[in-house]
């Protein structure tokens, strides 16, 4: 039940996001799965020690965060590049996103070391 709540809210968030930013997709999506992925470090970090941790994980980090960030779509926006033959902006949209969230959850968790 957590994890369905969380993950409507996320979805929404990011929808609601997505359309404040019509005209920068498909770099919102790249910004919203660093940001994703800096929250979900955060998260992991701060819910290590609490007891009731499992629990809050499973709304914030599985739900919200799973919601709010997708790779579907950002599966999408690359074959958007690719079809449109945009071969540049197909390798940076993927190594950014991906080394961007990997990061941004290293970063995320590190901050309350």
């Amino acid at each position: 039940m957590l994890v369905g709540l969380g993950g409507a809210i996320g979805s929404i968030v990011r929808f609601l996001l997505s359309l404040c930013f019509l005209n920068a997709v498909p770099w919102v999506i790249l910004s919203i799965n660093i940001s994703g992925g800096f929250l979900i470090g955060i998260l992991a970090r701060l819910l290590e020690s609490m007891e009731c941790g499992e629990t809050l994980k499973a709304f914030w980090i599985v739900g919200f965060c799973g919601g709010f960030t997708t790779f579907s779509t950002f599966g999408y926006d690359f074959f958007n590049f690719i079809r449109s033959d945009q071969f540049t902006h197909a390798i940076l949209y993927v190594g950014l996103s991906v080394a961007g969230t990997i990061l941004a959850v290293f970063i995320g968790y590190r901050v309350f070391s």
